[in-house]
């Protein structure tokens, strides 16, 4: 008889849980009851553990990034960054370049790396609010002078332009969802420090504009980081 009842009872239960509606604070996910569904926010079709994000304002120091973003905890996520590098068009904006966009420049593509650790201020499910982040980043420029004689001929002779920064920075920014889909904004601003190294051209002085001679350099310093991310949740 015990056996019987706790048997019934079990039964009943089931069906008592299946016949559960959702939450009217969250529409849910058709066949799922509500307690399991107040993990998703109203923000998003999909609670988002995961982000593909692009910068714009790189393109204008030449960079060509994607970055991924992995949550961890509700409040700890890793976010990493791969790309390509062309033109650097910020380095004529603070320093000397001889790269006047001549038919012998040769601009080629280099790599770029960066790998951030995000602490989120607000406990979240998804990956939204304030955030803190220190991160690592490491791009290489490269570009190739060819001399030019005095009738703008090439001479058959070459100047390596290779440029390596290290970088380390930390950000404050601020990540949010929109309402009705995954997609996302991404505003951060902070500082940095970051180490250059390599091999810079320079023209010859009292010569003609296509004669050059390369030089190795290696300085750092402090610099200002900005940035827009736009992106897609998932």
């Amino acid at each position: 008889m015990p056996t019987r009842c706790l048997t019934v009872f079990f039964v009943l239960l089931s069906l008592v849980l299946g016949a559960q509606v959702p939450d009217d604070d969250f529409p849910g996910i058709p066949g799922q009851s509500g307690w399991e569904t107040d993990a998703y926010d109203v923000d998003s079709l999909v609670e988002v553990h995961n982000a593909l994000k692009l910068d714009p304002l790189q393109i204008i120091r030449g960079e060509f990034s994607v970055f991924y973003e992995l949550r961890i905890s509700n409040r700890v996520s890793l976010e990493v960054g791969l790309g390509l590098t062309r033109r650097n068009w910020t380095y004529s904006w603070f320093f000397s370049d001889v790269d006047d966009l001549r038919r012998n420049i040769v601009v080629h593509t280099g790599p770029s790396m960066r790998l951030g650790l995000r602490y989120y201020l607000k406990d979240s499910e998804e990956l939204e609010g304030v955030y803190l982040m220190p991160q690592f980043g490491r791009r290489v420029f490269k570009k190739t002078f060819r001399d030019l004689d005095d009738g703008g001929d090439l001479t058959g002779d070459e100047h390596s332009d290779r440029r390596e920064y290290t970088e380390v920075n930390f950000t404050i920014g601020y990540q949010q969802l929109a309402l009705s889909s995954n997609f996302m904004f991404d505003i951060y601003f902070g500082v940095g420090y970051v180490w250059r190294s390599g091999r810079e051209v320079e023209r010859i002085p009292d010569s003609v504009q296509g004669m050059y001679f390369s030089t190795p350099f290696s300085n750092s310093g402090v610099i200002p980081v900005l940035g827009v991310k736009l992106g897609w949740g998932f």
